[in-house]
């Protein structure tokens, strides 16, 4: 039942992707493909990317989302824009796209491999670089027109790139990898990290102090160019890998995890305090100042603050946990179940859809019904819930 599921929901995302052809998302809402990075023009203006080549941009501060029309269903792991109106975004198979209108509209570059993207930062309107899968590393000095190969001098995954200037930048990426450059690219050195975790993220308020996050609650920071590298553990919370890094200044930094949680400090990084955010898994993480910041992720979950993390507000709605069985008793009343215990109802063909209190957080894995008020939903460790009244209670 649940491979058949999840195909299903494997051919649903594809036709959600597709905009159109008699598919609509329901939940959640927006849509429901991963979101992997953002990128903030001001407090009204905010666009991300995702999976099945997802684009979603706001310009309201986030109280409406619209879908941009994709020219490819590869996913897309990171956007950047030079100013208000030219950006790139990379992903799957070597994607590179290009706006010139503020990402309305986008077109598809030659990026010359077809190694997984996995990260495009840009220092000014002309220099910028990519990194990806099996070290390739990508620059460009004239604006996007050409992408040139650099001499990574490593195969492992490069996950992020952080440029402090046109001639220092830093890459990271699989077993604790961490590469400088300090002649614009021209060569590129190891340098020492001290783990063998993953880094997924890194990041320079300059070309001596930064900070890299990855795997097992791993967060590193130097203050000499990376000459040499300090573990600073949040030391609270769960020890999730840490997904995304992102500093104001070089007090006010932000840190998401994989397990929803987002920390923040206010003292360079020296202590990390928890916000309340666990909604599900977050990806990226950046702030338009000190108050205003957003977190994107799993499930197109889209969290926002406007009061310096104090409060996350969710932007998206529904239920992000996943769904392994659905039952409808007609056209428009059913009932879905999944992960944590989590039944889903709606009456008005799913439209909306009310979350009901099952009683367990074990997952339920299949539910059945007899006649329209009798059924069992069954799940992990021997779970079998019974319910007399169409799954009410």
């Amino acid at each position: 039942m649940k491979n058949v599921l999840l195909l299903i929901a494997v051919l649903f995302s594809f036709n959600a992707a597709g905009q159109g052809n008699g598919w609509e998302w329901q939940n959640p809402l927006p849509q429901g493909n991963m979101l992997y990075d953002l990128h903030i023009f001001d407090q009204q203006n905010v666009i991300t990317v995702g999976g099945v080549g997802t684009i979603l941009k706001t310009s309201n501060g986030g109280n409406d989302w619209n879908s941009i029309k994709r020219p490819t269903s590869n996913y897309l792991f990171s956007i950047d824009f030079t100013d208000a109106l030219t950006g790139w975004a990379v992903g799957d198979s070597g994607t590179l796209l290009n706006t010139t209108n503020a990402g309305n509209d986008w077109t598809i570059q030659n990026s010359g491999t077809k190694r997984q993207l996995r990260n495009i930062q840009f220092i000014n309107s002309q220099i910028g670089w990519i990194v990806g899968d099996s070290g390739i590393i990508l620059k460009t000095s004239n604006g996007g027109t050409n992408w040139v190969r650099q001499s990574s001098t490593t195969t492992v995954y490069l996950y992020s790139i952080s440029i402090a200037d046109a001639q220092n930048a830093w890459a990271v990426g699989s077993f604790g990898t961490i590469l400088k450059t300090s002649n614009a690219g021209n060569s590129w050195h190891s340098q020492n990290s001290g783990i063998s975790m993953s880094l997924s993220s890194v990041y320079f308020i300059n070309a001596q102090t930064g900070w890299a996050v990855g795997a097992s609650d791993t967060l590193l920071k130097t203050t000499n160019g990376g000459t040499s590298w300090t573990y600073h553990p949040t030391g609270i919370g769960s020890y999730a890998h840490n997904s995304s890094l992102y500093f104001e200044n070089a007090q006010t930094g932000w840190l998401a995890k994989l397990s929803g949680e987002i920390f923040k400090t206010s003292n360079g990084g020296e202590t990390w305090m928890p916000q309340n955010s666990r909604v599900a898994s977050l990806i990226a993480i950046k702030s338009f100042n000190a108050q205003t910041a957003w977190a994107v992720g799993e499930g197109g979950l889209i969290l926002k603050t406007t009061n310096g993390g104090n409060n996350w507000t969710a932007q998206t709605k529904g239920n992000y946990n996943t769904l392994y069985d659905i039952h409808f008793f007609d056209a428009l009343k059913g009932l879905s179940i999944g992960v944590g215990g989590t039944i889903l109802k709606t009456s008005n063909g799913g439209i909306i859809w009310e979350s009901k209190i099952s009683g367990t957080t074990n997952s339920l894995n299949s539910v059945y019904f007899i006649d329209a008020l009798k059924g069992w939903a069954v799940g992990d460790v021997g779970t079998i819930l019974k319910t007399t009244n169409k799954g009410e209670t």
